[in-house]
């Protein structure tokens, strides 16, 4: 669903398949090995708790672990091309990326958008497009840091300094990240106000 789109979207020109695999395969594999140290701890006990639910129900636990981590490993394209562009190792930028989304609350919005009940198919395109969204700025957002850090070596004192100048900010973004999660059910017009209301706040 994630990747398959994402590959179309960023391609320049008819995909080359075997290019493709060879450019992408081994920076997923690495990611698929390295996750849990990449993780949030607070996200990556979760997908534990899930793989272990589901192993509780017969799946194999190997399986298990996979079905669990699909939704962070789908991101692997991103944190490649990522890498790429800004000559940083995978698994430095997979930790920004991952973290970048537990402060912001983007693991929690784009979950709050796969509960929303959709009753019709501009629902449903209005959901995807808030999922599509809050990936497409939690990439950027990784990727200007690096940017802006000249590299992955001073990204968190830059981090460090951008949260002290935003925290006002932050801090009413946090209050309308609290309300969200206060509400019984989420709703697509409050996720898309919350989304826009981050843009502003990141510039992105």
């Amino acid at each position: 669903d994630r990747a398959v789109p994402w590959l179309l979207r960023h391609a320049e020109g008819p995909i080359d398949i075997a290019a493709t695999i060879a450019r992408f395969e081994p920076g997923l594999a690495a990611l698929k090995t390295g996750l849990q140290k990449a993780l949030e701890p607070a996200r990556a006990s979760e997908l534990t708790a899930v793989a272990q639910s589901l192993a509780k129900d017969g799946v194999p636990a190997d399986l298990a672990g996979e079905i669990a981590r699909l939704g962070e490993l789908a991101a692997g394209l991103d944190l490649v091309r990522i890498a790429e562009r800004g000559k940083a190792p995978l698994d430095g930028v997979a930790r920004l990326y991952f973290g970048i989304g537990s402060r912001l609350g983007l693991d929690w919005l784009r979950a709050a958008a796969a509960r929303v009940k959709t009753e019709t198919q501009w629902q449903k395109l209005a959901v995807s497009a808030i999922v599509e969204d809050l990936l497409a700025l939690q990439a950027e957002l990784t990727a200007r840091a690096i940017t802006a850090a000249g590299g992955l070596d001073r990204v968190e004192e830059v981090a460090r300094a951008w949260i002290k100048s935003h925290r006002a900010n932050l801090a009413r973004f946090d209050s309308v990240l609290a309300e969200l999660k206060a509400a019984p059910t989420p709703e697509i017009a409050a996720l898309t106000v919350a989304g826009r209301e981050l843009r502003a706040l990141t510039g992105a």
